[in-house]
């Protein structure tokens, strides 16, 4: 009798380790995946900072080119008058000389 009881508690025993093994490998399975949840919320929080900064820099980028078009629009405007003014003095030269020329009316 004693001898079937230690077999039955030896069964028992083993039933209880092999449970308790299952239990660490759910444990250890759990404590993987939150790791890895972990490290991708890291990757996550990394990947929108890099964002925040392209879309800061892509809107400087954005501003300094709306600078860099009006300044050349205001360039272009400027130069285009001093030609104006230019071929107006030309024009000018012209007539005089035409004037001081023999012949001329």
């Amino acid at each position: 009798m004693q001898k079937l009881e230690i077999e039955e508690l030896k069964g028992a025993l083993a039933d209880h380790a092999d449970a308790l093994q299952a239990t660490e490998a759910a444990h250890i399975r759990v404590a993987t995946a939150q790791a890895r949840e972990r490290e991708q919320d890291v990757v996550v929080a990394s990947l929108e900072a890099d964002l925040t900064r392209v879309r800061r820099s892509a809107e400087t980028l954005g501003r300094d080119l709306r600078t860099e078009r009006k300044r050349r629009e205001e360039e272009n405007a400027r130069r285009d008058a001093e030609r104006k003014v230019e071929r107006g003095r030309a024009r000018k030269e012209v007539e005089e000389t035409r004037k001081e020329l023999p012949g001329s009316t």
